[in-house]
């Protein structure tokens, strides 16, 4: 289980961690090891830049199912590297998220400890993707963050979340999209 899905459902049993033991209540090893054996990995999905700032500034842009999803704790949720750039430039512009965070670094820390969203970092294997990805010129998509996100998506084989429907085109290539139908 990720550490994000973890502190959610600490924060929302009112278990601050101090006393918790995942253990307790079970009478044997045998009984935990037989436990955890039938453990479900949860489910991780990327969410694209517009998903967070809807999630964190007004959900009525987000489809029940959507919400559904990012509110569920047995999820976890994570945002590229490129997502959060995109933000601070967004905060240090003085465009929308600039007026619910001082600062691009508390707007970060909210990221993780208020929304329990895990930073994925990007690294060669997603700039592998990225350089063989087709663009789709016919939309006339050219936004590289998109095309570095959606890059992230495939590479780490993670469903996207998105309300920009001209990432339909990247499923050919492997993309995993969840459409935002408001």
């Amino acid at each position: 289980m990720g550490d994000a899905s973890i502190r959610r459902k600490k924060e929302k049993s009112g278990d601050k961690g101090s006393n918790f033991n995942e253990n307790a209540g079970y009478n044997n090893l045998r009984e935990i090891w037989c436990l955890r054996k039938s453990v479900v990995v949860p489910m991780r999905y990327l969410i694209d830049t517009c998903i967070f700032i809807h999630y964190a500034t007004d959900r009525g842009l987000l489809s029940r199912d959507v919400l559904a999803l990012l509110k569920d704790y047995d999820t976890v949720i994570c945002m590229s590297a490129e997502s959060i750039r995109e933000l601070i430039i967004q905060h240090n512009n003085g465009k929308l998220v600039s007026k619910y965070w001082k600062t691009s670094e508390q707007m970060i820390d909210d990221i993780r400890d208020k929304y329990f969203i895990e930073i994925l970092p990007l690294a060669e294997e997603h700039m592998r993707t990225y350089s063989r990805l087709r663009l789709n010129f016919a939309q006339d998509h050219k936004d590289p963050s998109d095309h570095l996100i959606i890059s992230h998506a495939i590479t780490e084989k993670m469903p996207l979340i998105s309300d920009d429907g001209k990432f339909d085109f990247y499923t050919k290539q492997g993309l995993n999209l969840i459409l935002n139908k408001r």
